[in-house]
This record gives structure tokens, C-alpha cells and sequence, in this order.
């Protein structure tokens, strides 16, 4: 039996979870010499073998192309999955891919039997390869650099092929540490001359007549010193000079860089150590159904749990932000009007030490466990209680301890919900107000949650108020979400009548219509789209634009996804005589997509009505640069007659309308100072994408970085002149989201009242501000990315509001 999720028209194609564990995790324990223990014993298991087979019996039997897996190419398949594990090819080897064709003849009575053993015997020879291979390179680097060397590295090695042999592979791993101690040697020099301008006081003492002799010869001589202080480094812009001139101060520097590697690959060398089995299992059952198209796939029980919260942004728990920093489970956020906030007795910074997932239960250490196993310990059910085990940031004692019980509750991720601004647009000598709403995604698909419709109808009620002329919807970083809500949505500015159709793999087609005739705004409406806008969002803006409803703006296309896709569980009851183990889904391509035209989405996008020049057009990220994307196609077209005769509160957009809109944005393109500015840009970084092969002589990089900073300090200056002339905005939030901002600021409050009886815990640190979350592979965590300085200018925006 298999369950089913609603359609799904989502842009979810990512590096495989091995890939991104071990190369973006937040995690940062040392492990040290307890690294020497032996490995854990990674091998599939009963359960795998039915959640194998029920993957197999889903892609063969329910993917648009009816096709069986005896059709895959398995000695290809098995490259793939080498490629996966190692998309750099920097730890197998070339005789391995010829050692793993032994696999070949017998892949498909493997598969159909649900025998994953290939799977994991590769994966064993990749987690020796590497283990091996990071061994060998915390070893080098505290080796000697020659920083004259005429070598060259070429880090994208996605297109290369694996080291013929051990030699071959240990000169390109010297090669690659060259690489990585010149880029960080680089940054810590940035960041030393950065700490020493921080650190310099403002003025410095006005010399006396007795002493002015001194401090001369101190300016011209940073050297001199009289034996009773040293003299204050200065910054020294020149790397190349510091390393020719002083040697002890560039070693600091080096040394700093070898740390920062250090970790890094430690951390690496732990990622591997914790990699599960199932996690084995969910990076091949991937590799597999990508044979098929880019967006099936298989999702462990761990990835659906985070895939069904990101679809109904919301999840059951305390409400924290947490990471795993040097071993800890650490409180990053806390979520306005989550349990852990209403408590005030948590904080950011606070660590957790120790979890009880019930009340009775005893209290589990989980220091130094994998983040992901933590989290799974505190989510639990609506009211229920866990206890925390709190090692409190303040404590200056680290011994120190307290234990806080917190009752579960339902989580509203509002930072990823629908939002709006209000934006005055300048037009003549007077100002336009013209609404924009934000939309990250389609989300909903759950009792009491929200849904995407109900909440730009919210958005769009309260905009109204301000007497706005104008609406944009921008769905540039939208990469999709529930086809239902694209449905409805697009009904929200249309009477009734078609959105999009649908077509399975038997080639039976079926129409979605808006059969709401309600219209929320009947307005001059944009749709603002990029090479990310995908799947659901690409219904959206294909179905105005067809009823002639809204202009398209932004890159040439969106990104091309025309495929639906539905997500079938494994049904409990399916496995309940083996075992109790939570089971995962196949997520699989079911139906392609088509608009009101006839014409598919898939590959080739939808196409703006008025293109911006974009960076977007210059990068891999659409559905024709994935490996077996389904081919485009068209079908019969459908009436539109319904919205073409309907009366609107402005000006039809004629075809003579639109030219004439087109020509002018034409005209601000070339003459506007802001896309010059964008255009400089865009020329850059073709240039520099155009460069695969760095120098690893520390003087010509250094000259390379010198003039690519003083580009950079150009533009910036510019920007901050076009900057200048920003438009007027107001922010516009939802209910729920303005309530959990009322929530926190009261938390606030009432700390701030009873700042005496909290022991000297500071109200700043308890700051429950909400920022943007994610949902990560191990946890809810917090993008700790530091915010630019440099004022934001988004000039695709500007231009959309200049249209309307």
C-alpha cells in the first residue's frame, strides 16, 4: 500500500545529502585522537530492502515515462553514484570505477531484490579513500609552502576524471592545499589588518618637545624599539611584501591559516565518522531515481519530516534555533511565541547538555551527539513534555547546570511566509504608492496551517488600504511548492477560467481551472521572475501572462521546471511485522505540466515580456543544464475568451501596450546609471567565471585579488551613490507574523522588568528578534551569514515599479 502526499510543483534538485554533510555542515568539534577508534560498521539492513524494493515499484510503475529500471544504464549509474559521493573527484581513483564494474551484470537483481550491497561497498571504498586522504592532509600541512612555485590548480574538477593512481592523486592533493592555505592565508590577512585598524586609537598623543626625536624615529622605523614595548603592528595592504619582509608576522598569519584548515578537515574527518547507513542509502536511492529525472527522489524518514515543515512551515517542538558548535548543541535563536521563549528561561548561547523526552524518563548526555539525533529527541507531540539540561551561556563555571522543562507546542516559521511593502515610486515630479508581495514559496497542506493564498489575499487587503495603483508579485526566489495553491492563487487576479493543465505518463489530460470568480485586485499587475522562479511559480506567471492578465519582468526565462510531482510513503503497516523504524517516501515525477497555451514549461521556461540584463543568464541553474531533465513538448491549446472580455480598472495590455512598455524600459536600460552599474557586473563575473586554472604563486594572486578588489571598491562606491535615491518603503507583515513580533517585544518588556531577579543575564542576549531560518539537513538552524554593509539596491524591482 502506498500513501500519497498532494502534487507537489517544486524545485528541490540539491547535491546529495553525503555531499552537503560533508561540505557545508555547521558542525565544529575537534575530534582529535579519538579520531583513531575504530569505524562504525555502515551496512543495509531489512528495512532498507523494503524501502528499496517499494522505491523500485514506484519508479517503475507510477514515473510520467513508464519505464522499467532494465532500461538504465547501470555501468553509468555506478559512475554517478561514484561522482555523488566524490563530485570533485578527489578521493577514488580510476582503477575503482573499473574495480566497481564487477557490480554491472548483476545490478539489476540487486536492485529489484532490494540489495543495496554495491551501494555500500563503494561507499566503504570512498569512506577509505577519503579518511585516508584527510589524514594525509592534516599531516602536510604543517609542511613547508613554497609560495614562489609557477604552478597552477584547477579547483571545479566536476568535468575531470579521478587520479589515474596514488601518485597522481597525492600531486593533486599537494596542489590543492597550495590552493586552499593561499585562499585562507588571504582572508586571515584581511581579517589581522581589520582587528589592527579596530584596535588603533582614533588620535594618538601629541609628541612633547622632549620626546619628538623618538617618535620620529618610531615612524620611520617600525623596528625600533627601546626594550620596554613593542610597537604597535600597523596594517600592511601587501601581502606578497609581508612575506619578503617579515617573516615572523606572515608565519603568525600562515599559522592561523594551517588552523583554519585544520579544523576544517577535521571537521570533515567527523562528518565521515558520523555518515549512518541510512544516509548511504538515501545518496544511492537518489542517484537512482535521477536516472529518471532531476526531481524524483528518495526521502529518508529524516528528510520527510524536514520536507513536510518546509511545505507547512510549521513543526511541533520548542522553538530554537540550534547548531552544534565544538561538540555542543547550542541555542542559536529562539522563536517569538515558541515554548522556549514563552519560558524565558532559555537564551541564546545556551547549551543543552543533556535531554529526557519525557518526564520520568532519565536525562540522555548528548554532548558530542549528531545534531540531527538531538533535534529528533526534543521534537515530539503536541503537549508533551521535554526536559533540557542547560549549560547557561553566562556561567562562568562550566560545571554549572540547570534543568528546564518545556511543553511542546506547534511552531509557525513565519520567516518564511508571504510578506509585502508598500513602495513609493516616483513618476514625474510626483510619487505612485504600488504594493509588492514577497512569496518564497507555495506552502500549506495542513490543518491549521497557513496557506499561500490566504496569505497574499491578507497582504494584498492591507496594501489596498494605502491606496496603492500597482501590484508586483515577486516570485524570483520562489522555486515552488503545492500545485493547488498555484491554482488558486493565480484565481486571486483572474475570473474564471483555465490555469494550467496537467498530463500523466498514459497521456490523459486534465484541466485546473479557477472556478472562483472573487478577484482580490483587479489593478496594473507585474509578475517579477528569475532563473529560480520553478515549477509552481512558473504556472503562476504563465497563466496571467496568457490571459494577458500581468507583465512578466525580470531574466529572459524562468527556470523550466514542468513537472509535477506526488510523494508516496512507504505505509506503516507495510513494515509493522519487521519493525518499527520510521520509513521514508518516494518522491516521484508523475505528470508534466502545461499553460493555457499548450505549451510545456519544461526546459525552456516561461519568457519575460520585458527581459533585464541578469547574472542568472550566465549560470548552470536551469532545467536544461540537469542531467535528464524530460524533454519539451506542447499540447492543445485552451480558450481564454473569459478574462479577455472582462472589464478592468485600467488599461487592457493591448499588443501595441506592451511594445510601447517594452521600448521604454529599453530606453532606461541604456541610459539609466543603475544598468550601466548592473551591466559592468554582470561582464565581471563572466570574466571571472571564464577562469578555471589559479595560480599558486603567492604574487600573482595576490595581484589577481588586488585588482578584483579594487573593482570591487569601485562598484561599491558607485553603489553607494545610486543608493542614494532610493525609493520610499514601508514594510507590510501578516497577522501571525506582527502577533509573534508583538510576543517577543513583550518578552522583552517583561525581562527588562525583572532584570534584577535573572541573575545579571543580559536583556541583549535575550533578544528574540526573528531572522531568516531554514531547514537544513541535520536541524532547524540559523543562517549565520554576516549582513553587508553595503546598501541593497535592487534594480530589477526599481524597473518592474517604473512599468507599472
Amino acid at each position: 500500500m502506498i500513501r500519497s502526499f498532494p502534487f507537489l510543483c517544486y524545485s528541490a534538485y540539491r547535491r546529495p545529502l553525503i555531499a552537503v554533510i560533508l561540505l557545508v555542515s555547521s558542525l565544529n568539534l575537534i575530534y582529535g585522537d579519538s579520531l583513531n577508534e575504530d569505524l562504525p560498521i555502515i551496512e543495509p539492513d531489512r528495512h532498507m530492502v523494503k524501502e528499496t524494493r517499494h522505491v523500485i515499484q514506484a519508479i517503475e510503475h507510477l514515473h510520467y515515462l513508464n519505464e522499467p529500471i532494465a532500461r538504465i544504464d547501470f555501468a553509468k549509474l555506478l559512475r554517478d553514484y561514484m561522482t555523488d559521493l566524490d563530485y570533485n573527484r578527489l578521493f577514488f581513483l580510476r582503477t575503482d570505477e573499473v574495480d566497481f564494474q564487477r557490480f554491472t551484470n548483476a545490478m539489476h537483481f540487486y536492485l529489484i531484490s532490494g540489495n543495496l550491497h554495491p551501494a555500500f561497498e563503494i561507499y566503504k571504498v570512498y569512506r577509505e579513500r577519503a579518511l585516508e586522504r584527510i589524514d594525509w592532509a592534516l599531516d602536510h600541512l604543517q609542511m613547508p609552502f613554497d609560495f614562489t612555485t609557477t604552478d597552477t590548480y584547477t579547483p571545479d574538477r566536476t568535468e575531470a576524471e579521478w587520479p589515474s593512481d596514488l601518485q597522481a592523486s597525492e600531486q593533486l592533493w599537494i596542489s590543492r592545499l597550495q590552493y586552499e592555505i593561499l585562499n585562507e592565508l588571504f582572508i586571515q590577512h584581511r581579517q589581522e589588518n581589520k582587528e589592527i585598524e579596530h584596535s588603533s586609537p582614533e588620535e594618538a598623543p601629541e609628541a612633547t618637545a622632549t620626546n619628538s626625536t623618538t617618535a620620529d624615529t618610531f615612524a620611520e622605523d617600525p623596528s625600533y624599539s627601546t626594550g620596554e614595548a613593542a610597537a604597535e603592528p600597523t596594517p600592511i595592504e601587501n601581502l606578497t611584501q609581508l612575506y619578503n619582509q617579515d617573516t615572523e608576522r606572515f608565519n603568525v598569519i600562515l599559522d592561523k591559516a594551517r588552523e583554519t584548515l585544520q579544523r576544517r578537515y577535521q571537521r570533515w574527518q567527523r562528518n565521515i565518522y558520523e555518515t549512518e547507513s541510512q544516509d548511504v542509502q538515501e545518496v544511492f536511492l537518489n542517484t537512482l531515481t535521477h536516472t529518471y529525472d532531476p526531481h524524483s527522489s528518495f526521502l529518508s524518514a529524516d528528510s520527510l519530516e524536514d520536507f513536510t515543515i518546509a511545505m507547512r512551515n510549521s513543526l511541533v517542538g520548542i522553538g530554537a534555533v540550534l547548531s552544534d558548535e565544538d561538540g555542543y548543541c547550542t541555542i542559536k535563536e529562539l522563536i517569538p511565541g515558541g515554548p522556549a521563549s514563552l519560558s524565558q528561561k532559555l537564551k541564546p548561547n545556551d547549551k543543552i547538555v543533556g535531554v529526557a523526552q519525557e518526564p520520568d524518563e532519565e536525562i540522555v548526555d548528548v554532548i558530542d551527539m549528531k545534531l540531527r539525533k538531538i533535534v529528533k529527541k526534543i521534537r515530539g507531540k503536541k503537549g508533551t513534555t521535554v526536559r533540557l539540561l542547560i549549560q547557561p551561556a553566562e556561567a562562568v563555571d562550566p560545571s554549572i547546570r540547570k534543568e528546564v522543562s518545556l511543553v511542546r507546542d506547534q511552531i509557525k516559521l513565519v520567516a518564511n511566509l508571504a510578506t509585502a511593502q508598500l513602495i513609493e515610486a516616483p513618476h514625474g515630479e510626483n510619487t505612485v504608492p504600488i504594493g509588492v508581495i514577497h512569496l518564497p514559496s507555495f506552502y500549506g497542506a495542513g490543518e491549521n496551517t497557513a496557506a499561500t493564498t490566504q496569505d497574499v489575499e491578507e497582504l494584498i487587503n492591507k496594501l489596498k488600504t494605502f491606496g496603492i495603483e500597482g501590484l508586483v508579485l515577486d516570485l524570483r526566489h520562489n522555486g515552488g511548492g503545492l500545485l493547488n495553491e498555484a491554482i488558486s492563487l493565480t484565481g486571486l487576479f483572474i475570473p474564471e477560467g483555465p490555469v494550467v493543465q496537467v498530463r500523466d505518463g498514459a497521456g490523459k489530460v486534465a484541466k485546473k481551472l479557477d472556478t472562483d470568480p472573487k478577484i482580490i485586485w483587479r489593478g496594473p499587475l507585474a509578475v517579477l521572475i528569475s532563473r529560480h522562479s520553478a515549477s509552481a511559480s512558473e504556472i503562476v506567471a504563465g497563466a496571467l501572462q496568457a490571459h494577458r492578465r500581468a507583465l512578466v519582468i525580470g531574466d529572459a526565462t524562468t527556470h523550466g521546471k514542468g513537472t509535477v510531482q506526488s510523494i508516496f510513503e512507504v505505509n506503516k503497516s507495510f513494515l509493522k511485522h519487521i519493525t518499527q523504524t520510521p520509513s521514508g517516501a518516494a518522491k516521484i515525477t508523475i505528470q508534466k505540466f502545461y499553460l493555457p497555451s499548450g505549451n510545456s514549461t519544461q526546459k525552456k521556461g516561461v519568457a519575460a515580456d520585458i527581459a533585464l540584463p541578469s547574472i542568472n543568464e550566465l549560470l548552470p541553474i536551469g532545467e536544461s543544464d540537469l542531467p535528464n531533465a524530460l524533454s519539451w513538448d506542447a499540447i492543445e491549446p485552451l480558450p481564454l475568451n473569459g478574462s479577455r472580455d472582462f472589464t478592468w480598472t485600467h488599461t487592457p495590455l493591448t499588443t501595441d501596450l506592451l511594445e510601447n512598455l517594452r521600448e521604454q524600459s529599453r530606453q532606461r536600460q541604456n541610459t539609466l546609471q543603475e544598468f550601466s552599474y548592473l551591466r559592468r557586473n554582470i561582464e565581471w563575473f563572466k570574466d571571472k567565471q571564464d577562469q578555471k586554472v589559479f595560480s599558486l604563486n603567492l604574487e600573482n594572486r595576490e595581484l589577481q585579488k588586488t585588482a578584483d578588489l579594487d573593482y570591487q571598491e569601485q562598484m561599491d562606491t558607485l553603489l553607494e551613490q545610486l543608493a542614494e535615491h532610493q525609493f520610499e518603503t514601508q514594510e507590510i507583515l501578516l497577522d501571525v507574523t506582527l502577533e509573534q513580533e508583538s510576543i517577543a517585544q513583550q518578552a522583552q518588556e517583561t525581562l527588562s522588568l525583572l532584570e534584577e531577579d535573572l541573575s545579571g543575564i543580559s536583556t541583549d542576549e535575550l533578544s528574540t528578534e526573528l531572522q531568516t531560518t531554514e531547514i537544513a539537513d541535520d536541524t532547524l538552524q540559523a543562517d549565520t551569514e554576516e549582513e553587508s554593509d553595503m546598501p541593497k539596491l535592487d534594480i530589477p524591482l526599481r524597473e518592474s515599479l517604473r512599468v507599472l
